[in-house]
């Protein structure tokens, strides 16, 4: 009788855990996270002209975005040689080898879903998509589970991979040429 009792007791504490496991891996895959973006952008025109103008406020500053929001001048800060606004997701900075302003940008994703699209506004253009593939692992600090970019695809153009996912591409910085509703994605 005492064996049945422990069996019974041990059976329903197996139950408990799978159950509770699988609540948590539940939880998880809720748990959004934003990253960094290792690639700086320039947007250019069709003759190759900056389209980023912080003279003229936030009307020309690109920015990164899970459903559009409205940008505002007074949430631009200066920071450095540059500027963080829409929350501080984005930064504009000035690229001195370069003689032009670059973009940098936080990608979004949630735990365990391999891949994730961040939306990009730039002015009156029309709105561009960076896909982020991710790859998830427990060894990590401060959170049960890290995200690692993978690989990067601006408007589905390859524009960054870590190598473990096809061949090791990391530029430095993404040209985007916007002209007459088309935009190309230009690395160097």
């Amino acid at each position: 009788m005492i064996m049945k009792n422990v069996i019974a007791i041990c059976w329903i504490l197996g139950v408990m855990l799978l159950v509770s496991c699988q609540e948590d891996s539940l939880h998880l895959q809720e748990s959004e996270f934003v990253t960094s973006c290792r690639a700086s952008f320039v947007f250019i025109d069709e003759n190759g002209n900056d389209l980023i103008n912080i003279d003229d406020g936030v009307s020309t500053y690109p920015f990164s975005f899970e459903k559009l929001p409205e940008l505002y001048n007074e949430e631009v800060n200066p920071y450095g040689n540059g500027f963080l606004y829409n929350g501080n997701f984005n930064t504009i900075e000035f690229h001195t080898d370069l003689e032009r302003y670059c973009w940098k940008t936080c990608l979004y994703g949630f735990d365990n879903v391999p891949s994730y699209k961040t939306y990009v506004q730039v002015g009156s253009f029309g709105i561009d998509s960076i896909l982020t593939k991710y790859s998830f692992t427990g060894d990590c600090i401060g959170r049960p589970i890290c995200a690692q970019v993978e690989e990067l695809y601006y408007n589905e153009t390859l524009i960054y991979s870590s190598g473990k996912l096809s061949k090791i591409f990391e530029p430095e910085v993404v040209f985007i040429k916007k002209e007459k509703g088309k935009t190309s994605v230009i690395t160097e």
